[in-house]
């Protein structure tokens, strides 16, 4: 009986943080797809093209998270300072997601992608 209360104890906590494992959006012709790791030190990137489907691009990013400001920063690794992405969770279903595309600003909204 112990053992149940625990993992559902554990399960709640989980659910509970600000930053959901997966986001997902878009902007013109491209997909993006973001899923940090269980304890969210990492994040995978997927952009889709959806006019060259199915030309698809992953990369693993190292994230680093404010825990006050509910935002987090990605970028290549830990001696790396450039920013790739950087994002900000706006409510418990929705984040924006900022980025620099040959010398452009982007910034769109991503939606809490659910899969369980």
């Amino acid at each position: 009986m112990i053992l149940i209360s625990v993992i559902i104890c554990c399960s709640c906590e989980k659910e509970s943080h600000w930053l959901c494992h997966t986001y997902g959006g878009g902007y013109e012709t491209t997909r993006i797809i973001l899923e940090f790791t269980e304890d969210r030190t990492e994040c995978e990137v997927t952009e889709r093209d959806i006019a060259a489907d199915p030309l698809v691009n992953h990369k693993t990013y190292r994230a680093y998270l404010n825990e006050d400001e509910k935002s987090f920063v990605l970028n290549e690794g830990d001696y790396d300072s450039r920013v790739i992405y950087s994002g900000k969770v706006t409510d418990f279903n929705h984040a924006t997601l900022t980025w620099y595309e040959n010398d452009k600003e982007i910034s769109i909204t991503l939606e809490a992608l659910r899969y369980e």
